[in-house]
């Protein structure tokens, strides 16, 4: 995203803009919207580009919605017009026929998903609060960290058998309890009805790094293994298959 005006204002009206390597030469997908745009993820299958509006006109701190660009035509449309609650971690699934993201709601944040033909987006996870999420490459599998009433952020995965999402489970009691907001959430990786999830924690005030596999498509997971323990260990873990 750029602001290209020759004097930006102090709330940039951003576009999203794609640069030709070669030529270096720019064109702007989104001026038609009149707004500040921002966060754009392409589909999967290259078609669409999702992204948030935001009317920085109206309000210096407007919450956004979502918008959906055709990469054919050009065309942009706005997703879910009716629903009025900011969203958040924008992803796609990987069939591209829908959207992923958090949303805050009546106090608790949770996972929510939009098709692209839905009028509104229906909660996945209802979750305490959801800090982010990880999908699986197929999408078959999302993991997250969840907060309990008891400041417990423990990671939850939930199944996706192609028609609806399993009620999410514990993938390990690790039980750590902080009343704070930690951000370095789980990673996931899937082949076949292979899946690892590999997360930090810091029960007992120990930092770690856990790894736990499934060999049943994630209904089930083992005695999670501890690869780097001490207090060096801090940020965000990676996953592949």
């Amino acid at each position: 995203t750029a602001d290209l005006a020759p004097e930006p204002a102090m709330m940039n009206q951003t576009d999203i803009v794609v640069v030709d390597l070669a030529s270096r030469r720019k064109r702007v997908l989104t001026a038609a919207t009149k707004m500040a745009d921002a966060h754009p993820r392409y589909a999967p299958d290259g078609g669409s580009i999702a992204f948030h509006s935001y009317d920085t006109k109206r309000s210096f701190n407007d919450q956004g919605h979502l918008s959906l660009l055709d990469r054919k035509n050009g065309r942009i449309r706005r997703l879910a017009p009716a629903f009025d609650r900011a969203t958040t971690h924008l992803a796609w699934r990987p069939d591209s026929a829908a959207l992923l993201f958090c949303v805050e709601d009546r106090g608790r944040v949770g996972l929510w998903q939009l098709k692209l033909d839905a009028a509104e987006p229906s909660l996945r996870v209802a979750g305490g609060t959801v800090g982010g999420f990880a999908q699986s490459s197929d999408g078959a599998v999302l993991a997250y960290r969840d907060r309990s009433e008891g400041e417990i952020r423990d990671i939850y995965a939930a199944r996706f058998d192609g028609k609806v999402w399993s009620k999410p489970a514990r993938v390990h009691a690790d039980d750590w309890k902080m009343p704070a907001c930690p951000v370095n959430g789980p990673s996931v990786a899937a082949q076949g009805d292979a899946v690892v999830v590999a997360w930090y924690t810091a029960a007992g005030d120990m930092p770690v790094v856990k790894l736990a596999r499934s060999n049943d498509g994630g209904a089930t997971f083992a005695k999670p293994l501890a690869v780097d323990t001490g207090m060096a260990v801090q940020g965000r873990v990676a996953v592949a298959i």
